[in-house]
Order: C-alpha cells, then sequence, then structure tokens
C-alpha cells in the first residue's frame, strides 16, 4: 500500500494550450510521456513517465558492444543507430569542423604522436555522415589494432581494444523542455494572460523561445556529461576514447592503461608555476571484458538516474502539483556533480585547482544528500561508502571503477597523518583548550574531518568568520602540517558512485526536497 510521502506515479501538470505549437499531446508523445487531460484546470494535465506504466517501455540509455576479439562484430547497429539522428550540422559548422579535421590530420601524419591520431579519429567519427558512421567507425577499429607498440615495433600496442556504444533514447532530449515550458509560463507575464504574439516574433527571429538555463542543463544534448566520469575514472591513465554523436556515445577501449598525461610541458601554459602531481599512481593491467563492464555497469546506472531526473512526478508537491524550479534545482545540481567530477579528473597538473573544485563537489553532495563535509570526510564514512560502492560493483567492472574510490581512501588516511604534534606525542587525539580553558579532545577522524572542513571554509579566506569556530581553527592549523595529500581530491568521485549506487534513496531525497 502506498504510504504518505512515497513518490506519486504521476505529475499534475498545468500547460498553457500553446505551447509545442497548441498541441501538448504531441510533445508528451516525443517526450515519452502519457498525458489524460484532468479538471483541475481548463489547462491541466496528468502525466506519467511511461516507464512507469509501460513494463515494457525500452530503459532511456542502452549500451551495445560493437567489436572485440572473439565477437562477432555489429556494425550494422551502427547503421542503424545513425538513422535515427534527426540533429542535422549545419554547413557552417560542417564547413569549420571540415577545416579542422583536415588540420588533425596532418598533424597526425607529421608528428605520429597517440594523441594526435586519437584526436583525428576522434572527430572524424564525430563528423561522419549517417551514411558513412559505421564504415568510419570500422576503418578506425582496425586501425586501433595495428598501432605498433613504441618500445617494441613487432608487436601491436592495443590488441585487446573494443569497440561499444551508448545509445540514448531521443525522448530524453525531450523530458526535460518541460521544465522550461513551465518557467516560461510563469515568468512571462503577457504570455501568462494568453498573449503570445511576442513569441512569435522571437521564432520568426530565429531565436529559442523556451531557453531558461539552457546552457547550465545541457548534458543531455550530447551526453558528455554522464560518460565523463567514465572515462576519467582511472586518472591519470586513460582506457578509452569517445567521440559524442547525437544519437549517443561512441567508446573506443584501448584494451590497457595509457599515461594521460606528459610530465614535461605539452603546451606553453603548462610552464606556469603551478603544482601538480609528484607521486607516481600504479597503472592496474585489465582484464577481458573489463571495458565492456564497465560501461554496462555505468551505462544501466545512468540510466535509471535520467529516468528518475526526467520524471515530473518526482518533482510534484504534496498536492501532486508539479513545480518546475523543484525539477530545475535538481537537474542543475546533478549536472554539475557530473561536470565537476570529471573536472577534476582532468586537471592532473594543477593540485590548487582541483582542490577547490573538491570542496565544490563536496558542497554539492551535501546538497544532494544533505551528507555536510564533516561527514563525508570522516573516513569511518567514507570506508562505509567505499564497502557499499564495492558491494555494488561486479568484478569485472571494478577494474575501472574502484581503483580511484580505493585510493581516495588511501589518501585520507594519508591527511590523518599530518597531525604531527598528536602523532610526536603519542596520544593519539587532537588536544587543544576551548576559549574557556577547557581540554577539548577529537580522535583523528573527527580532527581529520573538521581540517578539511576548515580547507574548504578557507576558500573565502583563512581565519574562522564565527568566534566560536576561532580556537578550533587556530589550534587545527597549529597541530597539522598542511601537507594534502593529491589523491584526497578523489573523494567525490567516490561520493559520485555511492550516489549512483543509492538511487532508489536518491528518488526519494529529490521528492522530498531535501536540500535542494
Amino acid at each position: 500500500m502506498k504510504q504518505p510521502g512515497d513518490v506519486p506515479n504521476f505529475a499534475n501538470v498545468i500547460l498553457p494550450s500553446w505551447v509545442w505549437n497548441s498541441n501538448p499531446r504531441g510533445y508528451f508523445s516525443e517526450a515519452a510521456f502519457v498525458g489524460s487531460k484532468a479538471s483541475f484546470d481548463e489547462n491541466g494535465w496528468t502525466v506519467f513517465a511511461k516507464e512507469r506504466v509501460d513494463p515494457s517501455f525500452p530503459p532511456l540509455v542502452n549500451a551495445f558492444d560493437i567489436a572485440e576479439s572473439g565477437m562477432v562484430s555489429r556494425y550494422e547497429f551502427l547503421s542503424a543507430l545513425a538513422g535515427t539522428e534527426t540533429i542535422e550540422m549545419s554547413s557552417a559548422t560542417r564547413e569549420v569542423g571540415e577545416r579542422e579535421l583536415e588540420k588533425k590530420r596532418l598533424r597526425a601524419e607529421r608528428v605520429g604522436d597517440l594523441v594526435d591520431t586519437l584526436s583525428y579519429w576522434q572527430l572524424s567519427v564525430m563528423l561522419a555522415s549517417r551514411e558513412t558512421l559505421a564504415d568510419v567507425c570500422r576503418d578506425i577499429y582496425g586501425k586501433l589494432l595495428e598501432i605498433p607498440l613504441e618500445a617494441s615495433p613487432g608487436e601491436v600496442a592495443f590488441p585487446n581494444a573494443s569497440l561499444h556504444v551508448i545509445s540514448k533514447n531521443p525522448a530524453l532530449g525531450y523530458r526535460l523542455e518541460l521544465i522550461a515550458f513551465l518557467l516560461r509560463a510563469r515568468y512571462d507575464y503577457d504570455a501568462r494572460k494568453g498573449d503570445v504574439s511576442h513569441l512569435h516574433e522571437a521564432i520568426k527571429n530565429g531565436e529559442l523561445i523556451f531557453d531558461s538555463s539552457r546552457g547550465l542543463s545541457d548534458g543531455i544534448a550530447l551526453f558528455d556529461v554522464y560518460v565523463g566520469p567514465l572515462v576519467g575514472a582511472l586518472t591519470p591513465a586513460v582506457w578509452s576514447i569517445v567521440a559524442l554523436r547525437p544519437s549517443g556515445v561512441i567508446f573506443y577501449s584501448l584494451g590497457r592503461l595509457v599515461r594521460g598525461f606528459r610530465s614535461d610541458p605539452a603546451e606553453l601554459m603548462h610552464m606556469l608555476p603551478v603544482r601538480g602531481s609528484v607521486e607516481t599512481v600504479p597503472f592496474p593491467v585489465l582484464g577481458d571484458g573489463a571495458a565492456r563492464a564497465a560501461i554496462q555497469w555505468w551505462t544501466e546506472r545512468i540510466g535509471k538516474l535520467l529516468s528518475i531526473i526526467s520524471d515530473p512526478a518526482v518533482f510534484t508537491d504534496r498536492n501532486g502539483m508539479y513545480v518546475a524550479t523543484k525539477h530545475l534545482h535538481a537537474a542543475l545540481t546533478v549536472e554539475q556533480l557530473f561536470r565537476r567530477v570529471t573536472s577534476i579528473q582532468v586537471a592532473h597538473r594543477d593540485a590548487n585547482a582541483r582542490r577547490v573544485l573538491f570542496f565544490s563537489v563536496l558542497d554539492t553532495i551535501d546538497r544532494l544528500t544533505g551528507h555536510d563535509i564533516e561527514y563525508t570526510c570522516s573516513l569511518a564514512n567514507a570506508r562505509r561508502a567505499y564497502e557499499r560502492v564495492e558491494g555494488a560493483i561486479p568484478s569485472a567492472s571494478a577494474e575501472i571503477l574502484l581503483p580511484a574510490a580505493r585510493r581516495a581512501i588511501d589518501a585520507l588516511e594519508e591527511l590523518q597523518q599530518g597531525f604531527f604534534i598528536a602523532r610526536q606525542a603519542g596520544s593519539g587525539d587532537v588536544v587543544f583548550k576551548d576559549d574557556k580553558g577547557k581540554n577539548v579532545r577529537k580522535s583523528l577522524d573527527a580532527a581529520t574531518a573538521s581540517y578539511v572542513k576548515l580547507l574548504r571554509d578557507a576558500t573565502h579566506g583563512h581565519g574562522a568568520k564565527f568566534v566560536n569556530k576561532k580556537t578550533q581553527t587556530n589550534a587545527l592549523l597549529a597541530h597539522h602540517n598542511g601537507s594534502i595529500p593529491y589523491d584526497i581530491v578523489l573523494l567525490s568521485y567516490l561520493y559520485l558512485l555511492e550516489f549512483l549506487v543509492d538511487l532508489d534513496k536518491q528518488r526519494k531525497r529529490f521528492f522530498d526536497g531535501g536540500r535542494i
């Protein structure tokens, strides 16, 4: 029996009749919603996400294996997938892309570095026409298998390379438009009164009329946001390259790890005096099928997440009415989480930039889950999160997905060792006196979590803002040597994995409003 506070299966939506060329039913069909006229308002609709009422409805996101050693290739699937693409690249954009492609081709031939070759192939897939996509992907896969091993030219570098695709249902591109419809209807007061003449004029001028916060929530369009942390999971190593298409993402797994960063400057800007990692990261050997398993697990989780984040029923009030602003905040927050984790993975050369992004991610996790920084940076809680993630991820997938999370735990343990006074005194705790002269004793776990919180607060400048925090702030800065393990930022990735594991719980948090 449904309990009070349970997430409803449908949303009551007041949708202006002029939406979608005065054809709301047409919009519902494109978005894979089931909409029925309702009596609570003349423009009232009862809206279901199709997967909530139709068990046979396919997942919004799917992963398919195209080519791999020992399997029959499925390039015809790429042809079929390309045939579903309805977004046409403008002639001007294509012309610019073709010029860039030629530059990349010439550089790859002249220089011969792996990164130049892969970059050329990546853009080739992105620019391939619907008719030629399968052939382009087949040709690149064959060439990838033939790349010689630099240290031993008689051997190939990537004998276990494989080709995969994550496809997305076109409905995803329409679902979040509901937010924009309702925001325009609410905040455009002329349209709210029924005067939409200015909308028609804007359309004639080639403008978008439902454009609220689009630049902050456009990750579904090319799907880059949602695959970024997967591709960067083994940072600073690279295990795959991806090419973005309107219908999904093409994955070329290399079958092994390749160093993703040069130790010496690769560009002039790399000569600026910023500090990067001085630690060597061991690269695990990937087993057969590790890429396939990781992509499948990730795709299943992302598909479930997007089903939740695109379901208007999750973002209703206690009366069942859809709240567009509630939906917008959740969608923006989730996209921000994925974007910033990827940025951390990419910013290997700049420890300071990574750390600032890390604090931002912890704040985002707090907003999503209600777990503040002193909770997430407790070693005991981080270990529990790791155990939950480890128990939920199959062993084959874990080869790619778990090493960075394990490194985060090791870094948090190392951060505790920075409390040199406690270590040298042999007390095992951080001890200081409060404003009244009384002894305060913090365990290393609690002191470390408070220390990370202190560093996060210091992004606004060092020194406690509130009087009751000054004594602790000063004591922690005195007790710790200030050496921050480089991999501490990977806690952000660990908690992203935990977020993906706990989606049933997260669906309820979204509905309840949580901290959003």
